[in-house]
C-alpha cells in the first residue's frame, strides 16, 4: 500500500523535481531517499495557522530521519500533523490541504507559496483530490 507516496508523487510537477534536485519524476524509493537526504528543522512552515515550537519541529524532523524505507509497502500511518506533507509545505513553498474524513488540515508555507496541493483521506486510502 503505497497510497500516500503515489498520491504525493502524481502531485508533482517538473518544476517541484527540480527543487527536489531530480531530472525527472522520481520512484518512491528515490523520493523518499531524497527527502531523507534534504531533511532539515522546518523553518518555513505552519499547521493549522499555528508556528510550530522548538520541539514539535525537532520531533517532525527525527522521524524523517528515522523513516524506514523497508516498509513503505506496508503503508503510511498519515499523521495528522505529517512530517513528510509539512516537509513538502517547508521546502517546496507550498500550500497543503489535507482532507481527512470532513476534516480540513492546512500546511501553509509562511514565506512564499508557488501552489496548493490538495488530497483527500479516510482511515485507509490518501490520495490527490481536486476539491
Amino acid at each position: 500500500m503505497t497510497c500516500f507516496w503515489n498520491g504525493i508523487l502524481h502531485s508533482l510537477n517538473d518544476d517541484d523535481w527540480r527543487i527536489l534536485t531530480f531530472s525527472k519524476k522520481p520512484s518512491i524509493n528515490e523520493f523518499i531517499l531524497k527527502i531523507k537526504v534534504l531533511n532539515r528543522p522546518l523553518n518555513a512552515v505552519k499547521w493549522q495557522n499555528q508556528v510550530l515550537t522548538k520541539q514539535e519541529k525537532q520531533e517532525h524532523f527525527e522521524a524523517i530521519r528515522d523513516y524506514d524505507i523497508a516498509k513503505i509497502n506496508q503503508g503510511h500511518l498519515t499523521s495528522i500533523c505529517d512530517p513528510f506533507l509539512l516537509f513538502l509545505s517547508d521546502f517546496l513553498n507550498i500550500k497543503i490541504i489535507h482532507i481527512f474524513l470532513n476534516s480540513q488540515i492546512t500546511y501553509e508555507n509562511v514565506h512564499h507559496i508557488r501552489k496548493t496541493l490538495k488530497f483527500r483521506s479516510n482511515h485507509s486510502h490518501f490520495q490527490r483530490s481536486s476539491v
